[in-house]
């Protein structure tokens, strides 16, 4: 099954920036983790590992900034985890129709 984490990164000051983690939803089918991550697809979206390929096919996708309050000055960042059992070439799917950094 697919998971998403976040990570809020909160500044408290220019060294020691105060970060936060925590899962969101665990156990979700590949079209309920799409549609969870809907609102966040126009961010930055990069793979855990570089270049992407099948012999090093992804097993998580960062989405970077998918949100930014400007109040608090909270940037919050999502990672979308593949499951163990899905195939090199279905992650490099994945990749591409997310719009992945280096995904052909």
């Amino acid at each position: 099954m697919w998971s998403i984490t976040c990570e809020t990164l909160t500044p408290r000051g220019a060294e020691e920036p105060d970060i936060d983690a925590g899962c969101l939803h665990e156990g979700l089918t590949f079209r309920e983790a799409m549609d969870a991550l809907r609102w966040a697809r126009g961010c930055h979206i990069e793979a855990d590992c570089s270049p992407l390929s099948i012999a090093h096919p992804p097993r998580w996708f960062t989405f970077y900034e998918a949100e930014h309050d400007m109040r608090t000055g909270e940037i919050t960042n999502l990672e979308l985890h593949i499951p163990r059992h899905i195939t090199p070439a279905s992650r490099m799917r994945v990749a591409r129709l997310l719009g992945c950094y280096g995904a052909r």
